[in-house]
């Protein structure tokens, strides 16, 4: 009988036994250490946290094992210990950089039909399940397009240390805001890859919100500024938005 991968992992998740079992270089992350190993050649990822956010670990397990268990697209969790989630891998491209290699020009009109499909459609189709799973009543929190793996056509979500009980339209302004932030910024092509975003938020959610967005959205770009070299010109735009909305 062939062993699954559950029982191919270390009986104790320390970081220097899943260090042992690391191929590559790791992931990019701020706040934690994440990296690909392998077991008896299949691979999966040890995310290791940092020490002060330990306690976060248990409960990124539960929403991935909950995401899994509803077919929300998401890494299947496979072992949670010490402080380490060690999910399966999911081979994809990031959406951050799909994107950037698909974007043509600053009026959107060169724009690829699968730009648009991936980032208009596809996102908003895994929000609103993503938020229906729990019940509208958990946002799954920093949703920035490098927080999404692109596999075979299909969005996966990653990384839900700072998913919580809040209002889901958060994670719809802070989808926006991080698309408009990304250089080039705040073309108008971005405005309406962020309208369209919306709209078919709405279309797969069953709600309209749309009167609330635009201050969901300058909240998140004034959250995101203080990360920025160019945060004074996000808060600009903040300003803007709050005001006129997504117009050019």
């Amino acid at each position: 009988m062939s062993r699954t991968i559950e029982d191919l992992l270390p009986a104790d998740l320390t970081p220097a036994g899943l260090e042992a079992l690391r191929e590559g270089e790791p992931f990019r992350s701020r706040k934690n250490r994440v990296f690909r190993i392998r077991l008896e050649g299949r691979l999966a990822v040890a995310k290791i946290y940092a020490p002060e956010r330990v306690k976060l670990a248990e409960s990124e397990y539960h929403i991935l094992d909950k995401c899994h268990r509803e077919e929300g697209r998401a890494p299947r969790p496979l072992a949670v210990g010490n402080g380490t989630i060690v999910m399966e891998y999911v081979d994809g491209e990031n959406l951050s950089e799909k994107f950037d290699r698909l974007w043509r020009d600053d009026d959107g009109s060169k724009n690829s039909l699968e730009l648009r499909r991936l980032v208009t459609d596809g996102l908003a189709e895994w929000l609103a399940q993503f938020h229906r799973i729990f019940g509208l009543r958990e946002a799954r929190g920093d949703t920035i397009l490098r927080n999404f793996i692109v596999s075979e056509s299909q969005i996966y979500g990653l990384d839900f240390e700072e998913a919580m009980e809040r209002d889901p339209l958060s994670d719809l302004g802070e989808a926006c805001a991080n698309m408009l932030s990304m250089h080039p910024m705040f073309t108008p092509g971005k405005l309406v890859l962020a309208r369209e975003l919306a709209e078919r938020y709405w279309h797969h959610s069953g709600t309209d919100r749309s009167a609330e967005l635009q201050e969901a959205i300058a909240v998140a770009l004034e959250h995101y500024s203080s990360f920025r070299a160019d945060g004074d010109s996000m808060r600009t735009w903040a300003r803007k938005i709050r005001i006129d909305g997504l117009s050019k």
